[in-house]
């Protein structure tokens, strides 16, 4: 029994208030970058999980309402199970990520993964009575959402005003993400992919030339997929300011 404490699941109403502290600031911190990627950076086109995460801890506060105390306790035989079961899981997305390719996939499984290399750390991080495997979960899961956008090769909203600075607009102010057959027919010339048209792209106002134009960059190929003066009284002018 002296690895008791190595078995032992996360007990909310064991764990000390420092605890308690510490895993509401990490989990804090991970449900802000989520959002903060998903809307300010790639402005709602990639998909982040943050409602999910935003629910996590919920399970566990329920834990112990539904736990019997004398089942508390995980044997080593059930924590590789448990392992074995991740193990599983990530193969799955693997094969699902390989076979039914989705650009959006990537992200959860890049967060999956990342949260399961938790179980692949020392023993110490993994105990009841330890700060370190929270801080490691939140940590690893908010890499994984940092770094999946670009493994997928999305562009940023930030990415696609410098691709629009580089053609000779300026006062460039991005405007919304509608889907590209919404404003295709606004735009004669335009270089919409079947992707594109039924999915979000990025859709600025700016200037060029001492005119008013719209411009569209798609989010995942990071070009300039349309464009068109917008001027005053025009249907893509009228479409820009009220929406």
């Amino acid at each position: 029994m002296e690895n008791k404490d190595d078995m032992e699941i996360f007990r909310p109403d064991s764990a000390p208030g420092w605890q308690w502290v510490l895993a509401f600031l990490c989990w804090l911190t991970a449900v802000y970058t989520m959002y903060h990627v998903e809307h300010s950076i790639y402005a709602g086109v990639v998909k982040t999980n943050t409602f999910s995460l935003a629910l996590l801890p919920l399970p566990i506060l329920l834990a112990p309402v539904f736990r019997d105390d004398e089942k508390a306790e995980k044997t080593k035989a059930k924590k590789c199970f448990s392992w074995f079961i991740a193990a599983i899981i990530l193969a799955a997305a693997v094969f699902c990520l390989i076979f039914f390719w989705e650009r959006n996939y990537i992200i959860s499984l890049c967060q999956m993964g990342f949260a399961c290399l938790t179980l692949l750390l020392p023993k110490h991080l993994q105990k009841t009575d330890s700060p370190m495997g929270i801080l490691a979960f939140y940590a690893l899961l908010t890499i994984g959402t940092l770094t999946a956008p670009h493994m997928a090769g999305y562009t940023s909203v930030a990415e696609a005003t410098e691709i629009l600075q580089e053609q000779g607009y300026s006062d460039i102010t991005f405007q919304q993400t509608p889907h590209g057959r919404m404003i295709a027919d606004d735009m004669p010339d335009s270089d919409f992919l079947p992707e594109e048209w039924e999915n979000p792209i990025y859709l600025f106002s700016a200037e060029k030339d001492g005119e008013f134009w719209a411009a569209a960059v798609s989010p995942v190929r990071g070009v300039i997929i349309g464009e068109t003066p917008a001027p005053e009284g025009s249907e893509i002018e009228f479409w820009l300011r009220m929406h």
